[in-house]
């Protein structure tokens, strides 16, 4: 069973160690330039040259605000693909984030609940809290669905609804109690 090297036998070869000697003059950092489509935005913004992945870091709200906005939606029609329950006569679970996202002075186009989780998230360590996403997978990984937790036992509005409901058929914008069940990723929003 080894134990380790000895303090001599580690300063022996740490002295054996050839390091580079700093090149002269200051050093930066240098910004690689990524093209991404352009985003519509809003007045909050500060320029118009903002791009997609972009966004993440400049989210306007808080988990507060967000699920203040994410409750006045429950009671309201399930559409497949609805982002504003105006002009498209329901929300589906992206739409759902979506809306709630923009009431706060944000822009954010259309997305699905996977570019939900890749742009707009970042991993939760610890408990979730309310207004944090749970993220669902299908069978074969991908993400499909999202959700808003309302509290930390586990409550969360969830758009219930499948492809078939449209505007004729619509699901509905409900809250399903806590406890979670098992499986789902739980996300917190990047805010600003």
């Amino acid at each position: 069973m080894s134990q380790g090297a000895t303090e001599e036998e580690a300063a022996a070869i740490f002295s054996e160690t050839k390091t580079e000697e700093p090149q002269q003059g200051p050093t930066e950092l240098q910004k690689v330039e990524v093209p991404l489509p352009k985003i519509k935005t809003s007045s909050y913004l500060p320029n118009e040259n903002i791009t997609e992945r972009e966004v993440s870091a400049i989210l306007r709200g808080s988990n507060d605000v967000f699920l203040y906005f994410a409750k006045k939606s429950v009671g309201q029609k399930y559409v497949w693909a609805g982002n504003d329950p105006s002009s498209d006569g329901g929300l589906d679970c992206s739409g759902h984030v979506l809306y709630s996202l923009n009431q706060m002075d944000n822009n954010i186009e259309d997305r699905t609940a996977s570019e939900i989780y890749t742009d707009l998230t970042t991993p939760v360590i610890g408990d979730p809290q309310s207004g944090d996403l749970r993220f669902l997978r299908d069978e074969n990984g991908n993400i499909v669905h999202v959700q808003v937790i309302v509290s930390s036992d586990g409550t969360r509005i969830n758009a219930t609804g499948t492809r078939k409901n449209d505007i004729n058929n619509p699901g509905v914008i409900e809250v399903k109690e806590g406890p979670l069940p098992l499986g789902g990723e739980i996300r917190r929003i990047n805010w600003e």
